[in-house]
């Protein structure tokens, strides 16, 4: 568990290579009220815009459903969005009755980590404070490198 957010969706950090074993760690599968942000650097190959802002950050109920976000920046830099993306995706997961929110990425640190705080920020908490939390409760590489921190700690 990474943290619950003040509307009860449950938020939970790992790699992508573990969601198969997200049954047995937490004790529930993925089901279809679950969302997934999916932050693997593998789609820098199979998707070319996302190297750029890209076009779909104003998120519907049709973006959600199959309950999957393909989400992805550079390995150790900070994401390209500012602080409205987050509350919007808390926003439609909320509308559309998610109950957990998973957020992978190759290794579950760095990436995972940095959507980890920022959602944590985009639900009231202080930047610092998310960091300290994950860093306590997640792991302490949870938010990797300095641009990811700075990243994090200049949200507003």
């Amino acid at each position: 568990l990474a943290f619950e957010m003040k509307n009860d969706i449950v938020v939970f950090g790992s790699a992508k290579h573990e969601l198969n074993k997200f049954k047995e760690e937490v004790g529930e599968s993925i089901n279809s009220t679950d969302l997934v942000l999916n932050c693997t650097a593998d789609l820098i190959e199979s998707k070319p815009w996302i190297k750029s802002k890209p076009k779909w950050m104003e998120l519907t109920s049709r973006d959600i459903n199959p309950f999957q976000i393909q989400f992805d920046w550079r390995e150790g830099e900070a994401p390209y969005c500012d602080l409205s993306f987050w509350k919007n995706i808390i926003e439609r997961a909320f509308e559309n009755d998610v109950t957990k929110i998973i957020v992978c990425c190759s290794n579950g640190k760095g990436k995972t980590g940095t959507a980890l705080a920022a959602l944590m920020v985009a639900d009231g908490w202080e930047p610092q404070a998310a960091i300290d939390k994950l860093n306590q409760t997640y792991s302490k590489y949870a938010v990797e490198t300095q641009a990811q921190r700075n990243y994090i700690l200049d949200l507003k």
